[in-house]
């Protein structure tokens, strides 16, 4: 565990960039004028063609804090972009920012000293919303309901904490392999986006501090990366199905390449701090994929026997294992075919 009386511990902004010369000055700026200034930030861009270089440059060229300049020789997308980044810096803790929000002065002070006196792997906070123009649109809550501590393998396996709102204890970042972080959950194709990955490690073998302070402005235009947040309600309610909506995506697949992962890393995980947790995060992810599988099931052949497996889903406890939202999801999408019903309308 670092403690603050032990050392000063050491604290890194990863940006990464494209085509984000509108909002980028904004953002760099409320870096800046952070009350726990960051010891280094290190810019990365996957490519940008507008002026994008140009602002980092001349903040790098203004700021008295160090900053580091990374241009990718080809694109990475933003998650890898991100990682890559990440694996540059030395720093005790790293934070993730995108190029387009805005940081109240405290963010750092807050979340490294929350780090620094608990141990926690990752740190993670509430937002506001704003649009274009700053103008404000309501609160980003993350489903966080007050200021706590999650321990390992108690958080919903096919969740996420944005980016945006992450700060990690770098031993996050090094005890597994990123470059085998494995397929998206959402994304058919793709790879593990950055906070999917930390997601899945920090919840999985460290324990995850959660705060409802609003510590970020996290801005909604019309070129967001991730999905916008004021989408309707029944597509959000069944847009994470896995499986159970699209073939492409198969839940079970996915959490047994995790406890796969584990497991082969099994040795590696034991010599770090999250040694201890090894066995029950392989476990955890074992039952997950027993409780996917189970859940294929709901959305497959008659009613009558989609409505019986939900049932029998529910009375083994798999739910448990997946979350209980995921029940709702279910029962509406699958065993009722609410979702089937309104596409064909």
């Amino acid at each position: 565990m670092v403690n603050s009386s032990s050392r000063f511990a050491t604290v890194g902004v990863v940006v990464a960039t494209y085509n984000g010369e509108r909002f980028l000055n904004a953002q760099l700026q409320s870096i800046a004028h952070q009350t726990r200034v960051p010891d280094v930030v290190l810019i990365a861009d996957d490519g940008s063609i507008d002026e994008t270089n140009e602002i980092s440059r001349a903040f790098a060229e203004q700021s008295n804090i160090k900053v580091e300049l990374v241009r990718n020789t080809r694109r990475l997308g933003y998650g890898e972009n991100f990682l890559t980044a990440a694996a540059q810096l030395k720093t005790d803790y790293i934070a993730f920012c995108d190029q387009d929000d805005l940081w109240r002065p405290d963010k750092l002070e807050v979340a490294v000293g929350e780090l620094q006196r608990t141990g926690d792997g990752l740190f993670v906070h509430a937002a506001t919303l704003i649009d274009d123009e700053d103008r404000y649109l309501g609160r980003f809550s993350q489903g966080i309901r007050r200021s706590t501590v999650i321990n390992p393998t108690k958080s919903l396996p096919w969740g996420v904490f944005y980016g945006f709102s992450m700060v990690v204890r770098r031993e996050v970042l090094t005890v597994l392999p990123w470059k085998a972080r494995g397929p998206h959950t959402f994304e058919v194709g793709q790879l593990l986006s950055h906070d999917l990955w930390i997601y899945f490690v920090a919840t999985s073998l460290f324990k995850v501090a959660v705060s409802t302070e609003l510590l970020a402005a996290y801005r909604q235009h019309g070129g967001n990366v991730t999905p916008h947040l004021r989408g309707a309600w029944f597509k959000r309610l069944t847009s994470s199905l896995g499986k159970a909506v699209d073939g492409a995506l198969s839940r079970e697949e996915i959490a047994s390449y995790r406890a796969a992962l584990l497991l082969q890393m099994e040795g590696r995980l034991r010599a770090s701090s999250a040694g201890s947790n090894t066995t029950v995060a392989i476990s955890f992810w074992q039952r997950v994929a027993r409780a996917e599988r189970e859940r294929v099931a709901v959305y497959s052949s008659t009613p009558l026997s989609r409505v019986d497996s939900w049932c029998r889903m529910v009375a083994a406890g798999h739910y448990k294992e997946v979350g209980w939202r995921l029940a709702v999801k279910d029962l509406l999408a699958g065993a009722l075919s609410i979702r089937r019903r309104a596409q064909t309308k």
